[in-house]
Formats: structure tokens, C-alpha cells, sequence
């Protein structure tokens, strides 16, 4: 990646290596990130990700709360996949 690239991941955290991610920031080899998941949601008291954000370049991070999939067209989406198991389901 270019040195002004943004990392952004709303997939997995498990996709991707977080020590290499927190060394490409501390190092610039990369400009920022934008996380909508980290690695171990589970065990954040040993999370790269978490330590970044009480570093020197935190301002290069941005992490949400796992949101990234909250928008009106998922929420449609999955209303109307429901509806129609139920109406499958009825008939």
C-alpha cells in the first residue's frame, strides 16, 4: 500500500494481522485506518488496535463499535428475508 493509503475493515477483525497494522501506522507506512471491528472483540485488554488509540498517532485511528452494517437498506433487507420465510413457512 501507498504511504497515503486509509486501511478500513467493517468485515472481519480476525482478517486482519493487528500487530502489523499498528506497526504500519506507528511506522507511516500508511496514513490511518478505519476499523469497524478488531481482532478480539472478546479480549480487549490485549488488543493492538486498543493500544493505538493511547499512543502518539491515535489521531490516525478511527474505531466504531461494530456498526457498519446498521444502515436502512440492511435493515430492509433483512425485514423483508424474514417476511418472506414466515409467509413461506405459513404456507
Amino acid at each position: 500500500m501507498k504511504s497515503t493509503a486509509i486501511f478500513i475493515n467493517t468485515s472481519r477483525g480476525q482478517l486482519v494481522d493487528a500487530i502489523a497494522l499498528k506497526n504500519a501506522l506507528n511506522n507511516g507506512e500508511i496514513s490511518g485506518a478505519a476499523l469497524d471491528v478488531i481482532s478480539d472483540e472478546f479480549n480487549l485488554s490485549n488488543s493492538p488496535e486498543l493500544e493505538l488509540l493511547n499512543m502518539k498517532n491515535q489521531e490516525k485511528l478511527i474505531i466504531t463499535p461494530h456498526i457498519g452494517g446498521n444502515t436502512w437498506e440492511s435493515f430492509d433487507k433483512t425485514e423483508k428475508f424474514i417476511y418472506n420465510k414466515l409467509i413461506k413457512e405459513i404456507n
